[in-house]
């Protein structure tokens, strides 16, 4: 009728998140506000950081056979892991466990347990809390089950290293290594939101898609502020873990609020 405004239409469905690929420099931005109207977060890996440091030392001091990741004393080295996690500066190898006596294999084992439990909760927890997901059990069980597989395999296969003298075999190595993981940068966030492992793995997939520099951008700073940090003697694996894997957990949060479609 006449003289009746047009009412607006109302939505039938929730707008999606956008998937235009925010810059590198906004999303390390956006990470830091969070944090800082949100200092909470970092609180996980500073708990984490401590106990990473504290199982150095023990590593170091103990009589149970130690070894030095090959990147501890390089020029130059990006240790970037799909889970936010500082690298220790000691590793155990399966074989120092060969022969010992029962305590000290308990001793070792509940050590390693302990970090293991405290990197992969700080991880959960502080992705978890800012993209304010639900937190259930089996998102945890998930995230810490895929986090232990993944942590396990160097332990399994010792220090290992592949040199590739041929220049076109390197570029195509490192073409590999940069596709999967961009591919994979949000794969924990997935499982922190609820998703299967599979389903986690093609969701990150799909979101990262269109994606690729900034990904990259972020693969490559957090992986050389990992490395830069744990060259430090003594406290290298607290700092690398408080410092940059809260940075690591919120980038991903915020990449993934804006990638992803619920």
């Amino acid at each position: 009728m006449a003289g009746e405004r047009a009412q607006p239409k109302e939505d039938s469905e929730p707008p999606r998140a956008s998937t235009r690929p925010m810059s590198f420099g906004t999303i390390l931005e956006r990470a830091r506000k969070r944090i800082r109207s949100d200092p909470v977060l970092v609180l996980p890996f500073v708990i984490a950081g401590f106990v990473v440091g504290l199982a150095d030392g023990i590593r170091t001091w103990d009589s149970i056979p130690v070894s030095r990741p090959e990147w501890v004393g390089k020029t130059f080295s990006v240790q970037y892991s799909f889970f936010p996690s500082g690298p220790a500066r000691t590793v155990r190898e399966l074989s120092a466990f060969v022969d010992l006596e029962i305590p000290y294999v308990l001793g070792a084992i509940t050590l390693e347990f302990l970090v293991f439990i405290a990197v992969g909760l700080a991880g959960w927890v502080t992705i978890s809390r800012s993209i304010e997901a639900e937190q259930r059990l089996g998102s945890l069980s998930r995230y810490l089950a895929v986090f232990f597989v993944l942590g396990s395999v160097p332990v399994l296969l010792g220090p290992t290293s592949v040199t590739l003298s041929s220049l076109p075999l390197a570029l195509l190595g490192l073409v590999v290594v940069s596709f999967v993981s961009v591919r994979g940068f949000l794969f924990p966030g997935f499982l922190v939101r609820g998703d299967g492992v599979f389903g986690a793995v093609k969701h990150s997939f799909q979101a990262s898609t269109g994606a690729f520099w900034p990904l990259l951008s972020l693969v490559v700073l957090f992986g050389l502020g990992y490395w830069v940090l744990a060259q430090v003697p003594l406290v290298g694996g607290f700092l690398s873990t408080t410092l940059v894997a809260p940075i690591h957990s919120v980038s991903l949060a915020v990449v993934l609020e804006r990638r992803s479609s619920r």
